[in-house]
């Protein structure tokens, strides 16, 4: 079970872990390549769980297909479908920089207070440990 608001790259040591013993040697150390399905459609790495959830059953159909079984895949990755492996992380970290300063420019009308005070390290303290490792302490400490 995953929390909705989690995104796949921070599953994937997690389930990588469970099936390496069942892998092809060659495969089991090439991120590159691993992916998520459902029913034959790859999933983004870049979207929360939830979000992709909701997007292919909507509302009304959501209770009937609790749990949601994935597939996951160490070769195959279909490239022109999804984000790369590679540039998930940036791409997470950009998007949330960006809505953490949409947030607090419309809390306060300004969001270069928190640019000021906003290291590297804070930013990726807030989201590796605070938002996907549910230590919402640390987020909030920084945040």
């Amino acid at each position: 079970m995953a929390p909705r608001e989690n995104y796949l790259y921070y599953l994937l040591e997690e389930v990588k872990a469970m099936f390496d013993s069942h892998a092809p040697p060659d495969k089991i150390d090439c991120y590159d390549e691993m992916w998520f399905s459902f029913n034959g459609k790859p999933l983004k790495w870049t979207q929360a769980i939830g979000v992709q959830f909701d997007t292919m059953f909507g509302m009304a159909q959501k209770r009937e297909h609790i749990p949601w079984s994935l597939t996951f895949h160490y070769k195959g990755y279909p490239i022109k479908q999804t984000y790369s492996f590679q540039s998930t992380l940036k791409a997470y970290q950009y998007t949330f920089i960006n809505s953490l300063k949409e947030s607090q420019f419309l809390r306060v009308g300004d969001s270069a207070e928190l640019l000021s005070h906003l290291t590297q390290v804070d930013a990726n303290k807030m989201i590796k440990d605070g938002l996907f490792k549910h230590n919402y302490e640390t987020f909030w400490e920084i945040n």
